[in-house]
Protein backbone atom coordinates (compact mmCIF):
# COMPACT_ATOMS: atom_id res chain seq x y z
CA UNK A 1 0.00 0.00 0.00
CA UNK A 2 1.49 3.35 -1.13
CA UNK A 3 1.11 6.51 0.96
CA UNK A 4 1.28 10.06 -0.34
CA UNK A 5 4.43 12.09 0.30
CA UNK A 6 2.53 14.40 2.66
CA UNK A 7 1.31 11.41 4.69
CA UNK A 8 4.83 9.99 4.87
CA UNK A 9 6.25 13.35 5.95
CA UNK A 10 3.58 13.84 8.62
CA UNK A 11 4.12 10.31 9.92
CA UNK A 12 7.87 10.84 10.09
CA UNK A 13 7.37 14.06 12.06
CA UNK A 14 4.98 12.44 14.53
CA UNK A 15 7.25 9.38 14.81
CA UNK A 16 10.21 11.59 15.68
CA UNK A 17 8.21 13.71 18.11
CA UNK A 18 6.80 10.73 20.02
CA UNK A 19 10.14 8.93 20.04
CA UNK A 20 12.14 11.89 21.31
CA UNK A 21 9.68 12.85 24.05
CA UNK A 22 9.23 9.30 25.35
CA UNK A 23 12.62 7.76 24.51
CA UNK A 24 14.17 7.54 27.97
CA UNK A 25 10.98 6.21 29.59
CA UNK A 26 10.43 3.63 26.85
CA UNK A 27 14.06 2.56 27.21
CA UNK A 28 13.57 2.01 30.96
CA UNK A 29 10.36 0.06 30.40
CA UNK A 30 11.80 -2.11 27.61
CA UNK A 31 15.00 -2.98 29.50
CA UNK A 32 13.28 -3.75 32.80
CA UNK A 33 10.56 -5.70 30.99
CA UNK A 34 13.22 -7.87 29.38
CA UNK A 35 14.70 -8.62 32.80
CA UNK A 36 11.25 -9.41 34.24
CA UNK A 37 10.77 -12.25 31.75
CA UNK A 38 13.11 -14.16 34.08
CA UNK A 39 11.61 -12.74 37.30
CA UNK A 40 10.92 -16.18 38.84
CA UNK A 41 14.54 -17.16 38.41
CA UNK A 42 15.73 -13.93 40.04
CA UNK A 43 13.36 -14.57 42.96
CA UNK A 44 15.12 -17.88 43.52
CA UNK A 45 18.55 -16.31 43.05
CA UNK A 46 18.05 -13.57 45.65
CA UNK A 47 17.07 -16.07 48.39
CA UNK A 48 19.12 -19.21 47.67
CA UNK A 49 18.89 -20.70 51.18
CA UNK A 50 15.13 -21.39 50.88
CA UNK A 51 14.06 -25.04 50.72
CA UNK A 52 13.12 -26.13 47.19
CA UNK A 53 10.95 -29.07 46.17
CA UNK A 54 8.35 -29.83 43.52
CA UNK A 55 6.34 -32.57 45.21
CA UNK A 56 4.30 -31.75 48.27
CA UNK A 57 1.67 -33.45 50.41
CA UNK A 58 -1.65 -32.16 51.65
CA UNK A 59 -0.17 -32.32 55.14
CA UNK A 60 2.49 -29.80 54.11
CA UNK A 61 -0.17 -27.31 53.05
CA UNK A 62 -2.27 -27.76 56.20
CA UNK A 63 0.74 -27.52 58.50
CA UNK A 64 1.87 -24.33 56.76
CA UNK A 65 -1.56 -22.71 57.23
CA UNK A 66 -1.64 -23.63 60.92
CA UNK A 67 1.93 -22.38 61.39
CA UNK A 68 1.04 -19.08 59.70
CA UNK A 69 -1.90 -18.47 62.04
CA UNK A 70 0.24 -19.38 65.07
CA UNK A 71 3.26 -17.26 64.16
CA UNK A 72 1.43 -14.14 62.95
CA UNK A 73 -1.43 -14.27 65.46
CA UNK A 74 -3.62 -12.79 62.73
CA UNK A 75 -6.46 -13.75 60.42
CA UNK A 76 -6.13 -11.96 57.07
CA UNK A 77 -9.04 -11.29 54.74
CA UNK A 78 -7.48 -13.72 52.25
CA UNK A 79 -4.86 -16.38 53.00
CA UNK A 80 -2.73 -17.54 50.05
CA UNK A 81 -0.70 -20.71 49.71
CA UNK A 82 1.39 -20.43 46.53
CA UNK A 83 2.40 -23.87 45.28
CA UNK A 84 5.68 -24.89 43.59
CA UNK A 85 6.14 -24.59 39.84
CA UNK A 86 8.91 -25.66 37.48
CA UNK A 87 10.46 -22.18 37.44
CA UNK A 88 9.92 -21.51 41.16
CA UNK A 89 9.93 -24.84 43.08
CA UNK A 90 8.98 -23.37 46.45
CA UNK A 91 5.85 -23.01 48.56
CA UNK A 92 5.07 -19.78 50.32
CA UNK A 93 2.14 -18.71 52.44
CA UNK A 94 0.94 -15.10 52.58
CA UNK A 95 -1.76 -12.99 54.13
CA UNK A 96 -1.98 -9.32 55.02
CA UNK A 97 1.53 -7.98 55.64
CA UNK A 98 3.06 -11.41 56.31
CA UNK A 99 4.66 -13.79 53.83
CA UNK A 100 6.86 -16.83 54.49
CA UNK A 101 8.45 -19.61 52.53
CA UNK A 102 7.54 -23.11 53.65
CA UNK A 103 9.83 -26.04 54.38
CA UNK A 104 9.03 -29.49 53.04
CA UNK A 105 7.56 -30.57 56.39
CA UNK A 106 5.18 -27.57 56.40
CA UNK A 107 6.99 -25.46 58.99
CA UNK A 108 7.72 -21.88 58.09
CA UNK A 109 11.02 -20.95 56.48
CA UNK A 110 12.50 -17.43 56.14
CA UNK A 111 10.26 -14.49 55.27
CA UNK A 112 9.83 -13.62 51.60
CA UNK A 113 11.93 -10.57 50.76
CA UNK A 114 11.03 -8.11 48.06
CA UNK A 115 14.65 -7.77 47.01
CA UNK A 116 16.21 -6.54 43.78
CA UNK A 117 13.71 -8.00 41.34
CA UNK A 118 10.86 -6.27 43.17
CA UNK A 119 12.51 -2.91 42.48
CA UNK A 120 12.89 -3.82 38.80
CA UNK A 121 9.20 -4.79 38.77
CA UNK A 122 8.15 -1.46 40.30
CA UNK A 123 10.32 0.33 37.75
CA UNK A 124 8.62 -1.50 34.88
CA UNK A 125 5.06 -1.28 36.20
CA UNK A 126 5.13 2.20 37.75
CA UNK A 127 8.48 3.90 36.93
CA UNK A 128 9.02 3.97 40.73
CA UNK A 129 6.17 6.48 41.02
CA UNK A 130 3.03 6.16 43.18
CA UNK A 131 1.22 3.16 41.73
CA UNK A 132 -1.88 4.89 40.38
CA UNK A 133 0.03 7.69 38.67
CA UNK A 134 2.87 5.47 37.51
CA UNK A 135 0.52 2.80 36.14
CA UNK A 136 -1.38 5.36 34.08
CA UNK A 137 1.85 6.85 32.68
CA UNK A 138 3.12 3.39 31.73
CA UNK A 139 -0.21 2.62 30.09
CA UNK A 140 -0.04 5.82 28.07
CA UNK A 141 3.51 4.93 27.04
CA UNK A 142 2.21 1.58 25.81
CA UNK A 143 -0.35 3.40 23.66
CA UNK A 144 2.35 5.76 22.36
CA UNK A 145 4.58 2.77 21.58
CA UNK A 146 1.77 1.41 19.41
CA UNK A 147 1.64 4.82 17.73
CA UNK A 148 5.38 4.56 17.06
CA UNK A 149 4.87 1.16 15.41
CA UNK A 150 2.18 2.53 13.08
CA UNK A 151 3.87 5.85 12.29
CA UNK A 152 7.20 4.11 11.74
CA UNK A 153 5.72 1.82 9.09
CA UNK A 154 3.95 4.69 7.31
CA UNK A 155 6.98 7.00 7.53
CA UNK A 156 9.30 4.46 5.87
CA UNK A 157 7.69 3.16 2.66
CA UNK A 158 10.67 0.87 1.90
CA UNK A 159 10.93 -0.57 5.40
CA UNK A 160 9.75 -4.03 4.30
CA UNK A 161 11.59 -3.93 0.95
CA UNK A 162 14.85 -3.23 2.79
CA UNK A 163 14.10 -5.74 5.55
CA UNK A 164 17.56 -7.35 5.26
CA UNK A 165 19.64 -4.31 4.41
CA UNK A 166 22.38 -3.74 6.99
CA UNK A 167 25.18 -1.26 6.32
CA UNK A 168 27.48 -2.07 9.23
CA UNK A 169 30.48 -0.27 7.76
CA UNK A 170 28.57 2.87 6.76
CA UNK A 171 28.47 6.19 8.59
CA UNK A 172 27.29 5.80 12.19
CA UNK A 173 23.88 7.37 11.51
CA UNK A 174 23.23 5.05 8.55
CA UNK A 175 24.32 1.99 10.54
CA UNK A 176 22.08 3.02 13.44
CA UNK A 177 19.18 3.68 11.07
CA UNK A 178 19.53 0.25 9.45
CA UNK A 179 19.66 -1.49 12.83
CA UNK A 180 16.66 0.52 14.05
CA UNK A 181 14.56 -0.25 10.96
CA UNK A 182 15.54 -3.91 10.67
CA UNK A 183 14.79 -4.74 14.32
CA UNK A 184 11.54 -2.79 14.04
CA UNK A 185 10.40 -4.95 11.11
CA UNK A 186 11.71 -8.31 12.30
CA UNK A 187 10.03 -7.97 15.69
CA UNK A 188 6.99 -5.92 14.61
CA UNK A 189 4.33 -8.43 15.82
CA UNK A 190 6.08 -8.56 19.19
CA UNK A 191 6.31 -4.76 19.44
CA UNK A 192 2.59 -4.42 18.68
CA UNK A 193 1.59 -7.15 21.14
CA UNK A 194 3.74 -5.71 23.93
CA UNK A 195 2.43 -2.18 23.40
CA UNK A 196 -1.24 -3.26 23.33
CA UNK A 197 -1.02 -5.49 26.41
CA UNK A 198 1.15 -2.95 28.22
CA UNK A 199 -1.36 -0.19 27.50
CA UNK A 200 -4.13 -2.43 28.83
CA UNK A 201 -2.31 -3.09 32.12
CA UNK A 202 -1.56 0.57 32.67
CA UNK A 203 -4.91 2.01 31.64
CA UNK A 204 -7.18 -0.66 33.10
CA UNK A 205 -7.80 1.47 36.21
CA UNK A 206 -9.09 4.31 34.00
CA UNK A 207 -11.19 1.89 31.95
CA UNK A 208 -12.70 0.45 35.13
CA UNK A 209 -13.45 3.92 36.48
CA UNK A 210 -15.16 4.98 33.24
CA UNK A 211 -17.12 1.73 32.92
CA UNK A 212 -18.32 1.72 36.51
CA UNK A 213 -19.43 5.35 36.41
CA UNK A 214 -21.27 5.03 33.09
CA UNK A 215 -22.60 1.46 33.12
CA UNK A 216 -22.64 0.22 36.72
CA UNK A 217 -23.74 3.22 38.79
CA UNK A 218 -20.26 3.64 40.25
CA UNK A 219 -20.09 0.11 41.72
CA UNK A 220 -16.77 -1.58 40.77
CA UNK A 221 -17.86 -4.91 42.30
CA UNK A 222 -20.61 -5.26 39.69
CA UNK A 223 -18.13 -4.76 36.85
CA UNK A 224 -15.68 -7.22 38.39
CA UNK A 225 -18.45 -9.80 38.74
CA UNK A 226 -19.45 -9.27 35.12
CA UNK A 227 -15.90 -9.78 33.87
CA UNK A 228 -14.57 -12.46 36.18
CA UNK A 229 -17.70 -13.91 37.75
CA UNK A 230 -19.31 -13.11 41.09
CA UNK A 231 -18.11 -14.53 44.41
CA UNK A 232 -20.25 -17.29 45.87
CA UNK A 233 -22.62 -16.42 48.73
CA UNK A 234 -21.69 -18.58 51.72
CA UNK A 235 -23.14 -18.72 55.24
CA UNK A 236 -22.05 -21.87 57.05
CA UNK A 237 -20.78 -22.94 60.48
CA UNK A 238 -17.14 -21.97 60.99
CA UNK A 239 -14.80 -24.92 60.60
CA UNK A 240 -11.35 -25.73 59.18
CA UNK A 241 -11.21 -25.46 55.40
CA UNK A 242 -11.01 -28.91 53.83
CA UNK A 243 -8.29 -28.18 51.30
CA UNK A 244 -7.43 -31.88 50.91
CA UNK A 245 -10.86 -32.68 49.49
CA UNK A 246 -10.76 -29.68 47.14
CA UNK A 247 -7.33 -30.59 45.73
CA UNK A 248 -8.37 -34.22 45.34
CA UNK A 249 -11.44 -33.15 43.36
CA UNK A 250 -9.34 -31.12 40.91
CA UNK A 251 -6.79 -33.88 40.41
CA UNK A 252 -9.49 -36.44 39.72
CA UNK A 253 -11.87 -34.30 37.68
CA UNK A 254 -9.28 -32.19 35.82
CA UNK A 255 -6.08 -34.22 35.38
CA UNK A 256 -4.84 -31.63 32.85
CA UNK A 257 -4.89 -28.94 35.57
CA UNK A 258 -1.80 -27.94 37.56
CA UNK A 259 -2.69 -26.09 40.79
CA UNK A 260 -0.85 -22.76 41.14
CA UNK A 261 -2.15 -21.41 44.41
CA UNK A 262 -4.84 -21.88 47.05
CA UNK A 263 -6.81 -19.04 48.63
CA UNK A 264 -8.93 -19.28 51.75
CA UNK A 265 -11.27 -16.33 51.38
CA UNK A 266 -12.59 -14.71 54.57
CA UNK A 267 -11.03 -17.41 56.77
CA UNK A 268 -12.56 -18.38 60.12
CA UNK A 269 -15.88 -16.69 59.28
CA UNK A 270 -19.27 -18.09 58.19
CA UNK A 271 -18.53 -16.69 54.70
CA UNK A 272 -15.32 -18.72 54.31
CA UNK A 273 -14.73 -20.50 50.99
CA UNK A 274 -11.80 -21.95 49.06
CA UNK A 275 -10.41 -20.93 45.69
CA UNK A 276 -7.81 -22.95 43.79
CA UNK A 277 -6.15 -21.44 40.73
CA UNK A 278 -4.76 -23.93 38.23
CA UNK A 279 -3.17 -23.70 34.82
CA UNK A 280 -5.00 -25.72 32.17
CA UNK A 281 -2.91 -27.56 29.63
CA UNK A 282 -3.22 -26.05 26.16
CA UNK A 283 -4.85 -22.81 27.38
CA UNK A 284 -3.19 -19.39 27.32
CA UNK A 285 -5.28 -18.00 30.18
CA UNK A 286 -3.22 -17.46 33.33
CA UNK A 287 -5.36 -19.97 35.21
CA UNK A 288 -8.80 -21.32 35.87
CA UNK A 289 -10.14 -20.61 39.35
CA UNK A 290 -12.19 -23.36 41.01
CA UNK A 291 -14.34 -22.58 44.04
CA UNK A 292 -15.28 -24.84 46.93
CA UNK A 293 -17.18 -24.40 50.15
CA UNK A 294 -15.41 -24.81 53.47
CA UNK A 295 -16.15 -28.57 53.46
CA UNK A 296 -14.27 -28.90 50.16
CA UNK A 297 -17.39 -29.44 48.03
CA UNK A 298 -17.17 -28.07 44.49
CA UNK A 299 -19.21 -24.92 43.83
CA UNK A 300 -18.22 -23.57 40.42
CA UNK A 301 -15.39 -22.31 38.20
CA UNK A 302 -14.92 -18.76 36.99
CA UNK A 303 -14.76 -19.74 33.33
CA UNK A 304 -11.42 -18.05 32.73
CA UNK A 305 -10.30 -20.77 30.31
CA UNK A 306 -13.63 -21.81 28.75
CA UNK A 307 -16.02 -18.96 29.56
CA UNK A 308 -16.94 -15.91 27.47
CA UNK A 309 -14.22 -15.01 24.97
CA UNK A 310 -13.58 -11.48 26.39
CA UNK A 311 -12.99 -13.02 29.82
CA UNK A 312 -10.49 -15.49 28.39
CA UNK A 313 -8.68 -12.72 26.50
CA UNK A 314 -8.43 -10.49 29.57
CA UNK A 315 -7.04 -13.32 31.67
CA UNK A 316 -4.45 -14.22 29.00
CA UNK A 317 -2.80 -10.80 28.77
CA UNK A 318 -0.29 -11.36 31.60
CA UNK A 319 1.14 -14.60 30.24
CA UNK A 320 1.20 -13.16 26.74
CA UNK A 321 2.95 -9.94 27.86
CA UNK A 322 5.68 -11.64 29.91
CA UNK A 323 6.06 -14.90 27.98
CA UNK A 324 4.84 -17.06 30.85
CA UNK A 325 3.95 -20.01 28.62
CA UNK A 326 5.79 -22.58 26.55
CA UNK A 327 8.79 -23.10 28.81
CA UNK A 328 12.37 -21.89 28.55
CA UNK A 329 12.47 -21.62 24.75
CA UNK A 330 9.67 -19.07 24.82
CA UNK A 331 11.47 -17.28 27.66
CA UNK A 332 14.66 -17.06 25.58
CA UNK A 333 12.65 -15.78 22.63
CA UNK A 334 11.03 -13.08 24.74
CA UNK A 335 14.41 -12.00 26.13
CA UNK A 336 15.81 -11.63 22.60
CA UNK A 337 12.71 -9.79 21.39
CA UNK A 338 12.76 -7.59 24.50
CA UNK A 339 16.36 -6.69 23.78
CA UNK A 340 15.30 -5.87 20.21
CA UNK A 341 12.69 -3.43 21.57
CA UNK A 342 15.34 -1.90 23.84
CA UNK A 343 17.76 -1.48 20.93
CA UNK A 344 15.05 0.02 18.72
CA UNK A 345 14.44 2.65 21.40
CA UNK A 346 18.13 3.38 21.89
CA UNK A 347 18.99 3.56 18.20
CA UNK A 348 16.00 5.82 17.54
CA UNK A 349 17.37 8.45 19.90
CA UNK A 350 20.90 7.91 18.56
CA UNK A 351 19.64 8.69 15.05
CA UNK A 352 17.96 11.86 16.24
CA UNK A 353 21.07 12.99 18.11
CA UNK A 354 23.27 12.38 15.06
CA UNK A 355 20.85 14.27 12.83
CA UNK A 356 20.96 17.36 15.09
CA UNK A 357 24.68 17.89 14.38
CA UNK A 358 25.20 19.70 17.66
CA UNK A 359 26.29 18.78 21.17
CA UNK A 360 24.51 19.96 24.31
CA UNK A 361 23.37 18.61 27.69
CA UNK A 362 21.04 16.09 26.04
CA UNK A 363 23.98 14.08 24.68
CA UNK A 364 25.64 13.22 28.02
CA UNK A 365 22.26 12.65 29.65
CA UNK A 366 21.42 10.10 26.96
CA UNK A 367 24.76 8.33 27.46
CA UNK A 368 23.97 8.23 31.19
CA UNK A 369 20.62 6.67 30.37
CA UNK A 370 21.78 4.07 27.82
CA UNK A 371 24.70 2.71 29.84
CA UNK A 372 23.99 4.24 33.23
CA UNK A 373 20.71 2.35 33.65
CA UNK A 374 22.11 -1.18 33.09
CA UNK A 375 25.23 -0.34 35.11
CA UNK A 376 23.13 0.99 38.00
CA UNK A 377 20.87 -2.06 37.88
CA UNK A 378 23.93 -4.32 37.93
CA UNK A 379 25.51 -2.43 40.85
CA UNK A 380 22.26 -2.51 42.83
CA UNK A 381 22.00 -6.28 42.20
CA UNK A 382 25.55 -6.65 43.49
CA UNK A 383 24.73 -4.50 46.51
CA UNK A 384 21.64 -6.60 47.25
CA UNK A 385 23.91 -9.62 47.78
CA UNK A 386 25.39 -7.70 50.73
CA UNK A 387 21.89 -6.77 51.96
CA UNK A 388 22.36 -3.12 50.97
CA UNK A 389 19.19 -1.14 50.16
CA UNK A 390 18.44 -1.67 46.48
CA UNK A 391 16.90 1.73 45.73
CA UNK A 392 19.71 3.61 47.45
CA UNK A 393 22.33 1.65 45.49
CA UNK A 394 20.48 2.23 42.25
CA UNK A 395 19.96 5.99 42.60
CA UNK A 396 23.45 6.62 43.98
CA UNK A 397 24.98 4.70 41.08
CA UNK A 398 22.88 6.46 38.46
CA UNK A 399 23.57 9.88 40.02
CA UNK A 400 27.32 9.15 39.95
CA UNK A 401 27.15 7.99 36.31
CA UNK A 402 25.11 11.04 35.28
CA UNK A 403 27.57 13.38 36.98
CA UNK A 404 30.49 11.67 35.25
CA UNK A 405 28.80 11.92 31.85
CA UNK A 406 28.09 15.63 32.28
CA UNK A 407 31.58 16.36 33.66
CA UNK A 408 33.35 14.43 30.88
CA UNK A 409 30.76 15.03 28.17
CA UNK A 410 33.31 15.87 25.46
CA UNK A 411 35.40 12.75 26.15
CA UNK A 412 34.79 9.85 23.77
CA UNK A 413 35.98 7.26 26.32
CA UNK A 414 32.97 7.68 28.66
CA UNK A 415 30.50 5.31 26.89
CA UNK A 416 33.26 2.70 26.61
CA UNK A 417 34.11 3.12 30.30
CA UNK A 418 30.48 2.64 31.35
CA UNK A 419 30.05 -0.35 29.07
CA UNK A 420 33.24 -1.93 30.43
CA UNK A 421 32.13 -1.28 34.02
CA UNK A 422 28.72 -2.85 33.36
CA UNK A 423 30.34 -5.94 31.86
CA UNK A 424 32.81 -6.20 34.74
CA UNK A 425 30.09 -5.98 37.40
CA UNK A 426 27.98 -8.65 35.69
CA UNK A 427 30.99 -10.97 35.46
CA UNK A 428 31.89 -10.26 39.10
CA UNK A 429 28.38 -10.90 40.51
CA UNK A 430 28.49 -14.74 40.24
CA UNK A 431 31.82 -14.88 42.10
CA UNK A 432 30.39 -12.82 44.96
CA UNK A 433 27.23 -14.93 44.97
CA UNK A 434 29.11 -18.21 45.42
CA UNK A 435 31.44 -16.74 48.04
CA UNK A 436 28.40 -15.70 50.09
CA UNK A 437 26.40 -18.87 49.30
CA UNK A 438 28.91 -21.72 48.78
CA UNK A 439 26.22 -24.40 49.21
CA UNK A 440 24.59 -23.14 46.01
CA UNK A 441 27.49 -24.64 44.05
CA UNK A 442 25.75 -28.00 44.47
CA UNK A 443 22.70 -26.76 42.56
CA UNK A 444 22.55 -27.01 38.77
CA UNK A 445 20.16 -24.06 38.65
CA UNK A 446 22.44 -21.63 40.50
CA UNK A 447 25.43 -22.67 38.41
CA UNK A 448 23.57 -22.21 35.13
CA UNK A 449 21.86 -18.97 36.15
CA UNK A 450 25.03 -17.34 37.45
CA UNK A 451 26.89 -18.48 34.34
CA UNK A 452 24.16 -16.76 32.31
CA UNK A 453 24.68 -13.51 34.23
CA UNK A 454 28.42 -13.71 33.58
CA UNK A 455 27.70 -14.59 29.95
CA UNK A 456 25.67 -11.42 29.50
CA UNK A 457 28.66 -9.47 30.83
CA UNK A 458 30.96 -11.20 28.33
CA UNK A 459 28.54 -10.41 25.48
CA UNK A 460 28.57 -6.73 26.46
CA UNK A 461 32.38 -6.79 26.58
CA UNK A 462 32.85 -8.77 23.34
CA UNK A 463 32.52 -5.84 20.88
CA UNK A 464 34.98 -3.81 22.97
CA UNK A 465 37.51 -6.67 22.97
CA UNK A 466 37.06 -7.18 19.23
CA UNK A 467 37.50 -3.46 18.55
CA UNK A 468 40.66 -3.29 20.65
CA UNK A 469 42.06 -6.39 18.94
CA UNK A 470 41.26 -4.97 15.48
CA UNK A 471 42.78 -1.59 16.31
CA UNK A 472 45.90 -3.29 17.61
CA UNK A 473 46.30 -5.07 14.27
CA UNK A 474 45.91 -1.83 12.36
CA UNK A 475 48.36 -0.04 14.63
CA UNK A 476 50.99 -2.77 14.25
CA UNK A 477 50.71 -4.34 10.77
CA UNK A 478 54.11 -5.99 11.07
CA UNK A 479 52.81 -8.26 13.84
CA UNK A 480 50.09 -9.51 11.49
CA UNK A 481 52.65 -10.28 8.77
CA UNK A 482 54.79 -12.22 11.21
CA UNK A 483 51.91 -14.56 11.94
Amino acid sequence: MAFSSSTVKASLSSHSLIGVTTGILLYIICLTGTILVAAHYFERWQQPAVAEYSNYSYATVNTAIDAFYTQTQSTPESLYVVLPTESLPRIHVAGGQHEFFVKEDGTLDEAVKEGWISTVRDMHYYLLLPHTVGGIIVGLLGALMLGLCVSGIVAHPRIFVDAFRLRWNAHQRLAQADLHNRLSVWALPFHVMISVTGAFFGLVSILVLVATSTLYDGTPAELTAEIYGADPTINAPVQEANINKALTYIRQKYPQATPLYIVIQQPKTPQQFIEIAATMQGRLSYSEIFRFNTQGDYLNAQGLTNGPLPRQILYSTYRLHFGQYGGNWVLIGYVLLGLASTLVTATGINIWLARRKKHDIINPLWVAAVWGLPLSLALSALGSLFMLPVLACFFMSWAWVTGLCIWQQHQAYVPTLLRTACAAVLIFIPFVFFVLHPDALQSVFYNVFNATIAGVGLLIAAPLIYRRFTNAKHDNPSSVAEH
